[in-house]
């Protein structure tokens, strides 16, 4: 049917409207979520050193923290935390009878491993998306890596209930790098970090294993000097067990005096009530040949005497296979060399060597009290 109006003291027609009721009104867009085929598994953190960091940007994750390899064996219980992304583009946690529990949630006195809290614990399954570069999560509860990150803040209660991560893929497709900003206000492009695998088995080998003896490097020396190129190592503990405030440098000697006058030296930053176990930690070459020279020296200038400076060695593939010597500072404020000697049959076992400075001075695993630098230099295997 058409309405045809015309002009005042007009024949003349200005305009036809169809108002044909059979017409149809064009359908909304139902165009489904895309799904990237490639994310299409069932993943989890892998389990080596560096594979949970944060920093002020994506160009400086680590800064802050970076996980060592024995913060991933007191995380175990997080990294056996799986996530799948389902092909009818459903997504699930599936955390088992404990994951890592912060104080920032109902009911947890302290961070550790505990029974997951709600609606944080994997009972509810969410939604997911992904582009090719970022994957987005929806749904009560629902995440990747840390619970309590998101693009708003890090008290696990994204806007919407919605989350962004953006995402790379290893060439094969086993390794997944995750990255999520947003969530610190004054710090914008803060930026944490996520690496997951979808070898379920990763972390799981024997110890005698590790991929297999014949793919093991084995180095015979280990003579970390600060003095060429500079060695990374990587930060735990401090004030929120995940590395904060925890300073590591490489420095002018500050007093190139007595057992050390070399150059340039290690530093660490303790700050005020940091967890008891604070420390760092560095991934060698390849794993440690004992056999011929089984004794490590460490030097290092404590301002607190009566430290106990912790030296373990650690396999980064799996973290639970270390060992590890307590040895005492005699004297404040001067460098003093350690020395921690390691049996002959655990050879080709370790390949990361991780220092603790004063470990545990209450006796209790309280918080340390006041802030003390640390310097360190000449880790060498004799």
């Amino acid at each position: 049917m058409f309405l045809i109006f015309t002009a005042c003291d007009s024949d003349d027609p200005v305009s036809v409207i169809d108002i044909d009721p059979d017409t149809e009104e064009p359908e909304p867009d139902d165009e489904e979520p895309e799904i990237d085929p490639l994310l299409v598994d069932t993943w989890k953190m892998d389990p080596t050193a560096g594979s949970l960091a944060v920093g002020p940007s994506a160009d400086e994750v680590g800064v802050w923290f970076s996980i060592s390899a024995g913060d991933v064996s007191t995380r175990d219980c997080f990294y056996d935390d799986l996530y799948t992304f389902n092909e009818d583009g459903t997504f699930e946690n599936e955390l088992g009878e404990e994951t890592w529990v912060e104080e920032w949630q109902d009911g947890v006195e302290e961070d550790g491993c505990g029974t997951p809290v709600p609606p944080h614990d994997g009972s509810e399954a969410g939604n997911w998306s992904a582009d090719g570069e970022t994957i987005t999560l929806s749904g009560d509860g629902v995440f990747l890596g840390l619970a309590k990150v998101n693009n708003d803040n890090e008290e696990g209660n994204p806007s919407g209930n919605t989350i962004s991560y953006d995402y790379t893929l290893s060439e094969d497709n086993t390794i997944l790098e995750v990255t999520v900003s947003g969530f610190n206000a004054e710090e914008p492009n803060a930026t944490w970090y996520y690496r997951l695998t979808n070898d379920l088995d990763a972390g799981n080998d024997d110890g005698d294993d590790n991929g297999g003896d014949d793919e093991k490097t084995i180095i015979d020396d280990v003579n970390i000097d600060f003095e060429g190129d500079e060695p990374e190592f990587r930060v735990f503990g401090g004030t929120d067990d995940q590395g904060a405030d925890v300073e590591y440098s490489v420095i002018e000697n500050p007093d190139a005096s007595g057992e050390n006058t070399s150059a340039t030296v290690g530093s660490l930053l303790d700050p005020d009530q940091s967890v008891f176990y604070t420390g760092t930690s560095s991934t060698l070459d390849g794993y440690i040949n004992l056999t011929e020279k089984n004794t490590f020296t460490v030097k290092v200038w404590s301002p607190v005497e009566g430290a106990v400076i912790k030296f373990k060695l650690e396999d980064s593939a799996d973290p639970s296979i270390s060992n590890e010597v307590d040895q005492t500072i005699t004297e404040a404020n001067v460098w003093e060399e350690l020395t921690y000697e390691f049996p002959a049959e655990d050879s080709e076992k370790f390949d990361t060597v991780v220092v603790f400075f004063n470990f545990d001075p209450n006796g209790d695993q309280s918080p340390k009290e006041g802030e003390n630098t640390y310097f360190f230099d000449d880790i060498i295997l004799q």
